[in-house]
């Protein structure tokens, strides 16, 4: 890596270059600039034309710099460009490229690779770090929405020390979160009181090294103790007769680890043989798991994804909720009469379903709606044509409805298609596919006391109820994933 930016607007923020000569920096600022203004201005384009927000970044490629701004100017058919036009990968003066990443705030992040730098995917991921680090240290709660430019600009002493810390000659260095914290104090009113006062520099007098780069060293706690989430998320699809198509499950397990010293955990599971595809945090010990199916690890200080995985798919997904749609076309009146029920399959308290929220596309001739529900709060968005129903929390004893009618223009035909429901949901001690934490052992490390949890949570991934097709007027609609038959 040559040169590092921060933008906004085609303003630099923050500038470091590692190579290059100063004749060509001018030229380097000027292309950075124009990647800068070409999504400021296909932001601004999209924000007015009231369409959805995209991605972070594309997987086209372009072969020139104006093509930042090309893209900009050009006016789509479907009535706003997104920043997902303009190619992550651009080709840059004096034989450099240029890989740029941007955040909902349409903060510009790019960096200048030379002809002997890090590959563009290495780079792209280096570049996500060092956001995702941004934003822990200078936000409230880590998140990207957050880190606008001004908080660039207020912290600009703290980023570049993050720039530099996690950068070593153009090469990625220092980036694990733990470790960085040893290094440079995350920023504060009193940190930056005492370094006005007194001239000093904010990065660390006193280091505590540690044996392993993901974990900072000298770690205390009055209190210790380790939690594990065992999160799963359902991918599923239900058809009109309330078979599930195309089931998967995805998991991950989340450490949250708080104690002293370098302890090794150990985490077995109940049945790790459904588990496939594991993708591991770099503290687990690959060797051990082909050997004993087991975690072996020196966990990072706080919260982490240890490891991400995917449920054989033989494995049937059970789910904790069911929906039952209910659509009819009444050709006459030129509508749709909708009812739509949700309820939970637990009949006592151990267990609920939260977050529930369930949406639908409206059809496209659709001119106004008469939907209400008797639980939670129903918002329709003729603009965007989705109607939202945020449910929250299921009752047993309860099983909330929405009703009402969608009406169509006049003489409208009946719809090749109706609506697709999306059902979310977050329900916590319960597991879509049986998988749980058996035991959790902590070695090398003696406690006084020591606190050990886990729980299992399920959430929805992509989990869509289907409607019907062939109705007609006054016909007798589609019931799906009744509590009987527990499909859904």
């Amino acid at each position: 890596m040559d040169a590092l930016f921060f933008l906004s607007n085609g303003q630099i923020l923050v500038e470091k270059h590692f190579f290059g000569s100063h004749e060509n920096r001018g030229d380097l600022r000027s292309s950075v600039r124009e990647v800068s203004l070409g999504v400021s201005a296909v932001s601004s384009r999209h924000s007015a034309s009231g369409g959805p927000s995209k991605r972070m970044a594309a997987t086209a490629t372009q072969s020139s710099a104006d093509a930042a701004t090309s893209a900009a100017s050009t006016s789509p058919t479907s009535g706003g460009t997104s920043v997902a036009t303009i190619a992550p990968v651009i080709k840059g003066p004096h034989n450099t490229h240029i890989v740029w990443m941007t955040t909902p705030t349409s903060l510009v992040i790019a960096a200048v690779l030379g002809t002997h730098s890090m590959d563009p995917t290495e780079c792209l991921a280096f570049l996500r770090e060092l956001l995702r680090s941004c934003a822990a240290y200078l936000t409230n709660t880590g998140s990207l929405v957050q880190l606008t430019p001004a908080v660039i600009t207020q912290h600009f002493a703290t980023v570049l020390q993050l720039v530099e810390e996690q950068c070593d000659a153009g090469l990625p260095f220092r980036t694990h979160m733990n470790h960085l914290t040893s290094f440079i104090p995350p920023p504060s009113i009193a940190n930056r009181l005492w370094s006005g006062l007194s001239g000093a520099s904010s990065v660390a007098s006193t280091l505590q090294e540690s044996s392993v780069p993901w974990r900072r060293g000298g770690v205390q706690y009055s209190r210790n103790e380790v939690k594990f989430d065992l999160v799963e998320m359902i991918d599923v699809t239900v058809s009109p007769t309330g078979s599930l198509a195309k089931p998967a499950i995805r998991g991950k397990l989340v450490c949250k680890c708080r104690l002293s010293g370098e302890p090794e955990l150990t985490v077995a599971l109940n049945t790790p043989a459904i588990v496939c595809d594991m993708a591991m945090h770099p503290c687990v010990r690959v060797k051990v798991w082909e050997q004993t199916k087991t975690l072996s690890f020196l966990p990072p200080d706080g919260d982490t994804v240890i490891a991400e995985f995917r449920i054989d798919r033989t494995v049937r997904p059970a789910l904790p909720l069911y929906v039952n749609p209910r659509v009819v076309f009444e050709e006459a009146a030129s509508r749709l009469k909708v009812e739509l029920q949700v309820g939970t399959k637990f009949l006592q308290q151990a267990s609920f379903v939260g977050k529930v929220t369930l949406s639908m596309q409206l059809p496209h001739e659709t001119v106004s709606t008469t939907l209400s529900a008797d639980a939670g709060s129903v918002n329709v968005d003729l603009h965007s044509g989705k109607c939202v129903w945020t449910v929250g929390r299921l009752e047993p004893a309860k099983s909330p409805i929405l009703s009402g009618f969608i009406i169509l223009r006049s003489g409208t035909p009946k719809p090749a298609k109706m609506p697709l429901v999306h059902v979310r949901f977050e329900c916590e001690k319960f597991s879509a596919s049986g998988l749980k934490v058996s035991t959790v052992s902590v070695a090398h490390a003696s406690y006084t006391k020591l606190f050990k949890g886990y729980r299992s949570v399920t959430q929805a991934g992509s989990v869509l109820v289907e409607s019907t097709a062939s109705l007609t007027g006054g016909g007798a609609g589609m019931r799906v994933g009744s509590p009987t038959t527990g499909t859904t």
